[in-house]
């Protein structure tokens, strides 16, 4: 049989469908080469006729061979709205007769990771070529990304779930996982200071303007800005950032590129992120890191994580992506 699940946003809705190979005896699932084709995001308010009509046809396709499974998980913002979770529930039922069922999206995102440990070879990537924290403002158009196919992790390790908030997840087995804390500066934060500084669309394109335009150097301190060198008694190398968007304070806002604002804030949330995960794999003895964002997505930025984890992890952290991981709340089983 097929699986249908659903991971509600604030702006879109997305679908995945997972589809049972032939030759494989239930419950393995496999996900095709072409599954993203599978995948959609929905506008809130297209729901309704996105339901009524591309979904009941693909459901028609799939009743042929590996008909849907009954029960449908559903999982994101705003299903606490009792009204608005029953309103769809209404519809599933009446048009599709498909039942929705709860669930938290991060107990979904753990599912998915198990399923692909177990069952998707291919499924999860590192990069290779990473980048100084001296030297993180060398990060931009030019800079090579390249990244490898890893083995698939095994338990323990630590989920860092971006997910329009950020928490940290020791993750012992797929029903056995703690939530250890989180980060008060989110994916969300991010996005909404763009906004404000007057950059709309999606955070991933204002991240490409950045890494093409931008120059962080231009509004952070650095060490070398500070003490006019480099600090050695700590340790500090001159081009070490100290003050994010430092520089600022004695600009006029006339005079500020907003795109060297936006890469400044890129290694803040980077560095930010870094720094308390790996610190939490090391209080919980953990050496695999297993990244999970489903908004930010930009290669450039998931190597400068992978850089500062790298560095304040001292070079014995695992850290781990997963391919397509913005659909990763709907791959459930």
């Amino acid at each position: 049989m097929s699986k249908l699940s659903i991971q509600v946003d604030f702006q879109f809705i997305k679908l995945g469908i997972l589809t049972k190979l032939k030759e494989l005896a239930y419950p393995y699932y496999e996900v095709t080469n072409e599954y993203r084709n599978y995948q959609f995001k929905i506008q809130h308010n297209k729901f309704k006729d996105f339901i009524n009509n591309e979904l009941k046809a693909i459901k028609q396709l799939l009743d042929q061979e590996n008909p849907l499974q009954n029960e449908v998980s559903i999982c994101g913002y705003g299903l606490q709205d009792q009204e608005e979770f029953t309103y769809y529930s209404d519809i599933f039922e009446k048009e599709l007769d498909l039942k929705l069922i709860k669930q938290r999206s991060v107990h979904n995102s753990i599912k998915a990771i198990d399923y692909l440990i177990k069952n998707k070879e291919g499924a999860f990537y590192k990069f290779t070529n990473l980048i100084n924290l001296k030297e993180i403002h060398l990060l931009k158009q030019g800079y090579e990304i390249e990244k490898v196919l890893c083995p698939c992790p095994n338990y323990p390790y630590l989920y860092l779930n971006v997910n329009k908030s950020v928490s940290f997840y020791k993750v012992q087995a797929v029903n056995q996982f703690v939530k250890l804390n989180g980060s008060l500066i989110t994916d969300t934060t991010i996005e909404k200071i763009f906004q404000l500084i007057g950059l709309d669309g999606d955070i991933n394109e204002q991240l490409m303007l950045a890494f093409k335009e931008g120059n962080n150097l231009n509004a952070d301190m650095t060490v070398e800005d500070i003490y006019g060198k480099s600090y050695t008694s700590l340790g500090l190398s001159k081009d070490i950032i100290a003050a994010s968007m430092g520089k600022l304070q004695t600009k006029e806002p006339s005079e500020v590129n907003v795109l060297d604002v936006v890469k400044s804030l890129w290694f803040m949330f980077a560095i930010n992120l870094g720094q308390l995960a790996a610190l939490n794999a090391q209080l919980e003895d953990l050496t695999t890191i297993i990244v999970g964002s489903s908004k930010i997505t930009f290669e450039p930025f998931l190597l400068s994580l992978q850089s500062v984890l790298t560095f304040f992890g001292a070079g014995k952290l695992n850290i781990i992506y997963i391919e397509n991981m913005e659909f990763l709340t709907c791959l459930s089983l």
